[in-house]
């Protein structure tokens, strides 16, 4: 399933998508964000512990991790490789382990995020034409009684208000598709990384 959606994938979106991904895995901030956090289990590699006696530690880690790291595109594929050269194996795994987990549970609360705004938005459009439908179909309802009691009769038509939530419930579902597309493609980055396909030498 996932191979068919990317090979159906437009190739410059994919591309875009693959530097998107690559630049934010080598960002300083989540390196930053990975060296600071005192659980993380880079600390307690043998590389990280190399730089205990430094007068700036964390500096030193990140300028020697500038030339052990690098984050590649895998032609045809949504995937990046993750890499980290060292001598310890044990210790490359856990760092490019740290750096992916960390990744993904940042883009999770992005897109999080991204939803609950969209979702908001929305919500707000939606219950501002529902009132102005309200208050249309109020008027409506008047002028109806009101030329009944003349002995005339009014139509029954779709409102533009009718027509703008129409199209307000179609982009909804579709905030609501991408939303749940999203999801689905972090979990699926989830699992990789569970199975150990995260790659490193």
């Amino acid at each position: 399933m996932t191979r068919s959606r990317t090979e159906q994938a437009d190739p410059g979106i994919l591309s875009i998508e693959q530097k998107t991904q690559a630049a934010l895995l080598k960002s300083e901030s989540l390196l930053t964000k990975v060296l600071m956090n005192e659980g993380s289990e880079v600390r307690n590699t043998s590389w990280f512990k190399r730089f205990k006696d430094y007068r700036d530690s964390t500096a030193a880690a990140k300028e020697d991790f500038a030339e052990r790291y690098s984050v590649t595109s895998i032609p045809e594929t949504r995937l990046v490789k993750v890499e980290f050269t060292y001598s310890d194996p044990r210790a490359c795994q856990t760092i490019v382990k740290e750096m992916c987990t960390q990744h993904i549970s940042d883009e999770a609360e992005r897109i999080f995020n991204e939803g609950q705004r969209q979702s908001q938005q929305l919500n707000a459009l939606k219950n501002r034409y529902m009132a102005e439908k309200t208050q249309n179909d109020a008027q409506l309802a008047t002028k109806r009684a009101h030329v009944s009691a003349g002995g005339g009769a009014v139509g029954t038509r779709v409102s533009a208000k009718e027509m703008q939530l129409e199209d307000l419930r179609r982009a909804q579902m579709k905030a609501d598709m991408e939303y749940k597309n999203a999801s689905t493609m972090l979990e699926s980055i989830k699992g990789q990384l569970n199975q150990g396909s995260i790659l490193h030498r």
